[in-house]
């Protein structure tokens, strides 16, 4: 089969580029302005990926169990309270650093990290971006297993659901290989 973790091979930096930027505005998937439509969608034995500290806290507070949240204690790069993030995020399982505009190849390792630990305790991993995660979706969607999905936020738009599929993962290793590099 094809391994999507050779384009984290390099070690490199991805860079997002002004074109791959208004390409990346079009969602990915199934975009949805309320969660209750999230449950005639996902099937109850589909791990979720959330990317998004708002997305993420919402499935929270509607009663989901992420496998995995990535998030930054950020919405629309504005802080949110310390009071609220810890109610929904009271323990950081990983972090890893992440400048806005990039994705850091690193991001690789606490993903399957995450995956293999949620795997044998069924407990929600949080990882915690030093930076920005908008963009790790793309990663996400490349590492997390067949008919699992990754949900990120639209801001002031919703909420978009991609199932993650070989198409989904092809997209996003299409998208990834067209960001810049650096070492």
């Amino acid at each position: 089969g094809h391994s999507y973790l050779k384009i984290f091979e390099s070690s490199q930096t991805f860079i997002l580029t002004d074109t791959l930027k208004d390409q990346l505005r079009v969602p990915m998937g199934t975009v949805i302005k309320d969660l209750k439509n999230i449950t005639t969608i996902i099937p109850h034995s589909s791990p979720i990926i959330s990317v998004g500290d708002v997305v993420s806290m919402d499935l929270i507070h509607a009663g989901f169990s992420p496998a995995i949240c990535v998030i930054d204690f950020h919405t629309k790069r504005t802080g949110i309270d310390e009071s609220i993030t810890g109610k929904y995020f009271p323990t950081i399982h990983q972090s890893v650093p992440n400048r806005r505009g990039t994705i850091n190849p690193k991001i690789k390792d606490v993903l399957i990290n995450s995956f293999d630990i949620y795997q044998k305790t069924k407990t929600t991993q949080i990882i915690k971006v030093d930076g920005e995660e908008d963009l790790l979706a793309l990663p996400a969607i490349l590492l997390s297993p067949l008919d699992s999905y990754v949900i990120y936020g639209l801001p002031d738009t919703g909420i978009c659901l991609v199932k993650v599929t070989s198409e989904s993962k092809n997209l996003s290793e299409k998208y990834l290989s067209t960001f810049s590099s650096v070492l």
